[in-house]
């Protein structure tokens, strides 16, 4: 999954990033760049999502998600 921020931030935190394409029953590695992987229900992903970094304007961030 790519992220890009376009604008500048409008929240004082960054929203989480939302992931409903998962499948709740399967069990998923979630690597975001430059951080440790974990793994998670597909479930618990669809529902919550994952947390952000900060990010300026046209900042990117790649997150790897793949089944376990």
């Amino acid at each position: 999954v790519q992220v890009i921020r376009t604008s500048p931030r409008t929240f004082r935190f960054a929203p989480q990033l939302q992931l409903p394409m998962l499948m709740a029953d399967q069990l998923y590695s979630v690597e975001p760049e430059g951080h440790s992987a974990f793994s998670q229900y597909g479930d618990w992903l669809v529902k919550s999502g994952i947390s952000l970094p900060p990010m300026q304007s046209d900042d990117i961030l790649w997150v790897r998600i793949r089944r376990a």
